[in-house]
């Protein structure tokens, strides 16, 4: 009896691939959110650092120095610019996350039905089997009864 042999197999394997691809480029963009989102807390984290240093170095009664006054600002605002353009880089990557998640899915539906089908198919051949043994197993055993008389 020949081996089962599902003849949409290169299909299946060409949506399983499909199916790695999508998930690949899915965690690739999740990746490249948290990265942003991560940096956005170090920054965030950074300025706060960088402004109680400078007024813990400052005494209760000395005079905060315009130059210094002037670098902080300059340095909060590149930080709080960066934090924007992150964040407006973050949107765009949850706008492709949306469609990116949308092909996974669908691909992953797509592998699915074919291994339904595989599996319906396999069940039906292994059905047809076990019937052919079963009938050659009642053919022999006619045939020795029939023999003995």
């Amino acid at each position: 009896m020949k081996k089962f042999k599902f003849k949409f197999d290169i299909l299946l394997r060409i949506k399983e691939e499909k199916e790695k691809e999508a998930k690949e480029k899915y965690g690739s963009e999740l990746q490249k959110k948290t990265t942003l989102e991560i940096e956005n807390e170090r920054l965030k984290k950074d300025l706060i650092n960088y402004e109680n240093k400078y007024l813990q170095s400052k005494g209760r009664g000395d005079k905060l120095e315009f130059e210094d006054i002037m670098l902080f600002n300059n340095y909060s605002e590149a930080v709080n610019l960066r934090i924007v353009n992150n964040n407006k880089k973050i949107v765009e990557i949850d706008e492709n996350l949306i469609k990116l998640k949308e092909e996974f899915l669908q691909a992953m539906k797509e592998k699915k039905m074919f291994e339904k089908l595989k599996d319906k198919r396999e069940k039906a051949y292994l059905k047809s089997a076990k019937k052919i043994i079963e009938k050659r197993i009642e053919d022999i055993a006619i045939l020795r009864y029939t023999n003995k008389k």
